[in-house]
């Protein structure tokens, strides 16, 4: 059974032993709750206590296979962007020629009139905007 007793009870010096009654199940000392609240957070340690990590040192072998394969994947990428950009080029001419075609379409099933140029003259402004040249 461990005994909950809050900090401010606990006397704690450096150098006595923690009672075996107020250790927790890791033999870490019981802290008291924190005045946050945040009981799951640790309290912070001294930077000289802190345990150091270093970064892995890697062989030259394995630098160059990840530059490689950093430049392989670059490589793709860049070629996958490309195509999608020329497949879009693509689509967008289509729709440009199919607008063409149907405009064209259009042009061809309008009723066409002639008109002379004595008519033209005697013609509104909204009437001459209408007018289209073939």
């Amino acid at each position: 059974n461990v005994v909950h007793v809050p900090a401010a009870f606990v006397p704690m010096q450096q150098d006595t032993e923690v009672p075996q009654a107020l250790t927790g199940t890791q033999g870490k000392p019981i802290r008291g709750m924190p005045k946050s609240g945040r009981f799951w957070k640790e309290a912070e340690r001294p930077q000289r206590t802190r345990k150091n990590t270093r970064a892995l040192k890697t062989n030259w072998q394995k630098k160059e296979q990840l530059r490689k394969e950093k430049e392989m994947l670059k490589a793709t990428k860049e070629e996958i962007k490309e195509r999608l950009k020329q497949e879009e080029a693509e689509r967008k001419a289509q729709r440009a020629e199919k607008i063409r075609r149907k405009e064209l379409a259009e042009r061809k099933a309008e009723i066409v009139q002639k008109v002379k140029a004595s008519t033209v003259k005697t013609m509104s402004k909204k009437q001459l905007r209408k007018i289209r040249k073939l």
